[in-house]
């Protein structure tokens, strides 16, 4: 039973198999003026004149008509036009493709391979994933299906379909504010306790992924101070460079919450198995398998529960080691910018020397040319066969108007898209990432980047918005959870079944991998200090994802609808 499907075809008047399809996945057909909308039985689902609103919608203050929340909004609009807005920033995933002259909206591909939807790769995506990591756009890794995007909107007259943004995070990026780092802590202490509020007043039953880092423990503080209870859990590994508890003992002391530790069995760590799920682009890392695995078995799997996380904190709360910040203080203040102090700050996150951090500034400030649309990372891929530039994303058009610490902080909450709907201990749950909630984005946003390490602290307007409520062991903290021992240790004992495994793949026959590079890596002792290692990692979950994809295939091409797109 799927909880949280979506199922909807609009323009065909054979539905007789959708109804089927939905019906075997306990979806619940919700009748509107357009088509029947079909809905797992744990979403919400508000029906109007003519529209459905399905997920979770919250008015922002003060405002009737202007939401936020996770919603997917299916409204007839126009001479009969179906129109599919997706909330910003935390909408839930919605794909979409041609199908008998018209078009079927998914949240599940396997909803989709049901119908008869062809499941051929599209191999321009696996090159772009080989030269761009973790961009994601309207582009999947299924040859005709396209996802629509947070803050987009899909429209279908019958004839064309076409996707436009009503929502960028540019509308939102302020130059100078003139906030101090005082007026811009109210400001996030603010907005994230009404955002974890209004979250948290759609269940009784909440779970945490308390870490014992920053951004969970500043969730972890928000929930006790809103008033609500909730239990929490902490991966540990084997290794000290991923046991937190020290941090999520003391956070949880201090909230009175339950904590659950939950050891990672790193041994059934399978670098080479199948997915455990059919999805549109390669989801769940192998190497964390054992990290998910540990979660799910403690947290209950009863409807209404939520699984809360902190994913997002370091992409909006400004974390960054480079000099931008101090470019973008030049431009908005010129002479009165605090250069001196700022190089100091930067110097401070990054770990160096202020006049390091000057001759950085430097080079950057003399430099000709101007920041890439994404950064190219292409190890270990046959770069001629590669493309030259990345797909487009509508967030590019007005990049290049703003100063670069903001195109980064965008950059980052770009980045983080690609994670949302990964982990498989999230599959089809109910998953709450209060930090990145619309309003706490936009707010976040319109704070100038230098105030972002303020003090030589990253994240210091989010450290000084909770100071008062967080454990001085995790508000003074400077160090960050890591999992290289447990990566490095996996990639170790499955080197041997892992270089034939990329060497004779699927992406490997295409001619998309530097053969000599990689067998010379794998002829090396232990792993590189660069975690270059990590990189083969990735590139084995996209050879992972080809071949579960090609072994479900129906066909060798795509279906008569989806060429026509």
């Amino acid at each position: 039973m799927m909880k949280r499907g979506i199922l909807l075809a609009f323009g065909t008047h054979d539905l007789g198999d959708v109804e089927v399809t939905a019906d075997d996945a306990g979806l619940v057909a919700h009748a509107t003026p357009f088509a029947n909308v079909h809905v797992g039985r744990e979403l919400p689902v508000e029906l109007l004149s003519d529209t459905a609103v399905v997920g979770d919608c919250f008015a922002y203050s003060g405002e009737s008509r202007r939401v936020w929340g996770d919603y997917l909004r299916f409204s007839l609009v126009g001479h009969g036009a179906l129109r599919v807005e997706r909330a910003p920033v935390t909408g839930m995933p919605l794909y979409w493709t041609r199908w008998r002259r018209g078009i079927l909206c998914f949240s599940h591909l396997e909803l989709a391979a049901r119908l008869g939807v062809d499941l051929a790769v599209d191999w321009d995506f696996v090159r772009h994933s080989l030269a761009y990591r973790n961009f994601r756009t309207e582009r999947t890794g299924i040859a005709g299906v396209a996802e629509i995007l947070p803050g987009t909107a899909l429209t279908f007259d019958g004839v064309e379909p076409s996707a436009a943004p009503f929502w960028s995070p540019w509308s939102h990026v302020a130059r100078d504010s003139g906030a101090g780092l005082e007026s811009a802590a109210a400001v996030v202490e603010d907005c994230t306790l009404m955002c974890v509020d209004r979250w948290a007043k759609q269940s009784e039953d909440r779970w945490l992924e308390l870490s014992g880092g920053l951004d969970s423990s500043i969730i972890a503080s928000s929930l006790t101070a809103c008033g609500y209870s909730f239990r929490a859990v902490t991966a540990v590994t084997a290794t000290p460079d991923g046991d937190e508890r020290r941090y999520a003992r003391d956070v949880a002391r201090q909230c009175g919450a339950s904590l659950v530790e939950a050891p990672i069995d790193e041994a059934a760590i399978d670098l080479l198995s199948e997915p455990e799920h059919l999805t549109v682009r390669p989801a769940a890392a192998s190497i964390l398998a054992g990290f998910d695995r540990a979660i799910a078995r403690a947290v209950s799997a009863r409807d209404g529960d939520q699984i809360w996380s902190g994913i997002g904190g370091d992409n909006i709360f400004g974390y960054s080691h480079s000099v931008s910040p101090a470019i973008d203080a030049w431009q908005a203040k010129g002479l009165r910018a605090p250069l001196f102090r700022l190089l100091g700050d930067i110097a401070a996150v990054a770990g160096t020397t202020r006049w390091h951090a000057a001759r950085a500034l430097g080079r950057r400030l003399r430099a000709r040319t101007s920041r890439p649309l994404w950064p190219r990372d292409d190890i270990f891929a046959e770069r001629s066969a590669l493309p030259a530039t990345p797909f487009r994303h509508p967030w590019h058009e007005a990049a290049s108007d703003f100063p670069p610490g903001k195109r980064q902080h965008v950059e980052a909450l770009m980045r983080i898209a690609d994670f949302m709907d990964r982990p498989d201990r999230w599959h089809d749950r109910k998953v709450v990432a209060p930090l990145l909630s619309q309003p706490l984005v936009e707010a976040c946003l319109a704070i100038p980047s230098w105030l972002w390490i303020s003090g030589g602290r990253d994240r210091a307007v989010a450290r000084a918005a909770f100071a008062r409520q967080l454990p001085p062991s995790v508000l003074h903290r400077r160090t960050k959870g890591r999992l290289e021992a447990m990566c490095a240790a996996a990639f170790q004992r499955e080197r041997a079944r892992l270089a034939p495994f990329l060497l004779e793949g699927r992406i490997a026959t295409h001619g998309l991998l530097d053969r000599p590079e990689i067998e010379r890596y794998f002829s090396r002792e232990g792993v590189d200090a660069e975690f270059a290692y990590f990189r083969l990692l990735e590139i084995a979950d996209l050879e992972r994802w080809v071949r579960l994809v090609e072994s479900r295939s129906c066909s060798t091409g795509k279906s008569d609808a989806q060429r026509a797109y």
